[in-house]
């Protein structure tokens, strides 16, 4: 079943991986020159400039991916010294470009999150124990819009409004219950008297 779990993922994430279109920066670009000494390569006949790349911890598989032209393409997986999936990660020209996940060393969810070529660009949900604990969205690098934390009972915990990476509007810090226990008011991210 985890494996399945595993394939699906790769597939979604290959899939928007692909999907992606315009042209894409390659300036601080993570390129194959970041690859450890140790690194096991393997290039393609029939697609020049095309390396699948392999680190190993011992014998045990450490990190995976293809490099294109010298720089991360398509998906790059990493994995824990259990060796499960600790993280998959989409990249275009060495960039982070699309869905990026992240997993606990027993394969559970702790977050899914989007980047447009390297930049925090969407929403990111942090898991705990297959339960959303945190909920923001990101634009342009900076936080913007709703952002939530929640209890292990999945109620809300804290709830604030962000324009511009600064918190801008109300603010609410809630109990167990759902009743509000502290709001304050916010612009540019300073506190209101």
């Amino acid at each position: 079943m985890k494996n399945s779990f595993s394939i699906l993922f790769v597939s979604i994430i290959m899939l928007s991986a692909c999907q992606s279109g315009g042209q894409l920066s390659t300036g601080g670009a993570e390129s194959l020159d970041k690859l450890p000494e140790y690194a096991q390569t393997a290039t393609f006949d029939y697609l020049p400039g095309l390396t699948k790349a392999t680190t190993l911890f011992g014998e045990k598989l450490e990190q995976q991916g293809d490099y294109f032209n010298g720089y991360r393409n398509g998906a790059w997986t990493t994995y824990h010294p259990n060796e499960v999936v600790k993280s998959i990660t989409t990249y275009i020209n060495g960039f982070k470009h699309g869905t990026h996940l992240e997993m606990d060393k027993n394969g559970n969810l702790t977050l899914k999150a989007y980047y447009v070529n390297g930049i925090e660009d969407g929403e990111f949900i942090y898991y705990n124990g297959g339960k959303i604990a945190e909920r923001k969205t990101y634009y342009e690098g900076q936080l913007e819009g709703k952002r939530s934390k929640f209890y292990d009972n999945g109620k809300i915990m804290e709830e604030s409004n962000w324009q511009n990476g600064k918190m801008h509007g109300t603010a609410k810090w809630y109990d167990q219950n759902g009743n509000v226990t502290l709001e304050y008011e916010y612009v540019n991210g300073e506190l209101q008297k």
